[in-house]
């Protein structure tokens, strides 16, 4: 498992958070891509890392900082995925061993380990497959790449895909119904070592001048999917990996409309022991919902509300993972499933309806969202403050993000 992010004390606890979800379900070994670090930020990490997750091989590979586009000057933060990746790719210390490499966001909790194997019919492909499409999807591997479905669409067949891709590439010549079939896609993009390295050098290659004449967010997702076209690499696309966007198809909400209750009362939460080591660690699991299939990650780069409650990642604290504070952030609680409305601060407070099921997948990100986070961030007090963890009562559960004076 990888990460990419910048150095930024933002990414900073989304990494602590993705570190500690991971070992939740059971994964023992992830890197986080880290660009434009300087060197007491790079001690920290390393020592942070090593103190919070003993046993555990939890690395840090560090990068010069991408994210300046060459052309206008301006920043463009996510150079940094594509050029990160590749900078891992050819300089990880050690050396990748690994067959199979799964890149993720940074803002991503796991909810189930990840698989690479598709063999299991009860999981959600992307509904355009076939039944034989799907029986022959097998298992993530060389020529065959996975990846979670994005509704980012085929819009890149639009492109100058001759100047991008260089005359003669298959990217120019990709129909729109195969390119949104089997490339519009986004993380966890999951595929053999080999393709990850042809996918990360064209991908680079190619983003900056996809940027030039689609100077938006999603440049780079668009060069991915344009790179892996130019290799002749169709990606099996899969629904189950990720939810995110509770009003989006091609994501595993099925499965969460299936519960009965969308908001636990309590998450138990396995802490790893400090002396625990890594071979004794991978039998510990920590399951919500136990035996019910639910996405791999929940993915927190929307902004979830209900009611007067709300979780958006550039809302939290800078400081919040730090022994500087001792509060919590306030829980959501259950009965927020059963709302069908919420509020939003735009030139006063304005009302907006919403049907059953939105509102139960909303409270679905925002229980587990204010839990999880909790959980880490009672771990890492617990471990990296001299005072220690901060009881997790209710007590300490006040920081709420949205309307903080409301119920």
């Amino acid at each position: 498992l990888v990460f990419s992010t910048d150095c930024s004390t933002f990414q900073d606890w989304q990494s602590i958070v993705f570190f500690f979800s991971a070992i939740q379900v059971g994964h023992t070994a992830m890197t986080r891509i880290a660009s434009g670090c300087n060197e007491q930020q790079k001690a920290k990490h390393v020592a942070d890392y090593k103190k919070l997750f003993p046993g555990f091989d939890v690395r840090a590979h560090f990068t010069p900082d991408f994210s300046i586009d060459p052309i206008t000057g301006k920043r463009y933060p996510f150079y940094n995925k594509p050029y990160g990746l590749k900078h891992w790719l050819q300089h990880a210390n050690p050396p990748i061993r690994e067959d199979i490499i799964a890149l993720f966001d940074p803002d991503m909790i796991f909810l189930r380990p990840l698989s690479i194997s598709m063999d299991d019919p009860a999981l959600l492909y992307a509904r355009s497959y076939s039944p034989e499409e799907i029986r022959q999807a097998g298992t993530a591997r060389l020529g065959k790449p996975f990846a979670q479905r994005y509704g980012i669409g085929a819009q890149w067949t639009r492109f100058n895909k001759t100047y991008i891709c260089g005359s003669g590439s298959p990217c120019t010549t990709m129909a729109p119904k195969d390119a949104d079939k089997y490339l519009s896609v986004g993380p966890p993009y999951i595929g053999h070592r080999t393709d990850m390295e042809n996918i990360a050098t064209w991908w680079s290659d190619f983003v900056p001048r996809v940027y030039e004449g689609y100077p938006y967010l999603l440049a780079e997702m668009y060069a991915y999917s344009m790179s892996s076209s130019h290799l002749e690499l169709p990606h099996t696309v899969v629904d189950h990996h990720m939810v995110s966007n509770w009003a989006a198809g091609g994501e595993g909400w099925p499965w969460v409309d299936k519960l009965d209750d969308v908001c636990p009362i309590e998450v138990e939460t396995f802490l790893p022991p400090l002396d625990r080591n890594l071979e004794e660690a991978r039998d510990l699991r920590r399951w919500l919902w136990p035996g019910t299939p639910l996405p791999t990650v929940l993915h927190y780069c929307q902004f979830s509300r209900v009611a007067k409650w709300g979780f958006h990642k550039r809302k939290l604290p800078r400081d919040l993972f730090s022994c500087d504070r001792e509060d919590l952030l306030a829980e959501a609680p259950r009965q927020l499933q059963h709302e069908v409305v919420y509020y939003k601060e735009d030139r006063g407070v304005q009302s907006v309806n919403m049907n059953a099921r939105e509102a139960r997948r909303r409270s679905f990100l925002l229980c587990l969202l204010t839990r999880l986070t909790n959980d880490a961030l009672v771990y890492y007090r617990r471990v990296m403050c001299p005072h220690g963890a901060t009881a997790k009562g209710e007590a300490q559960k006040s920081l709420k993000i949205v309307f903080p004076n409301a119920a």
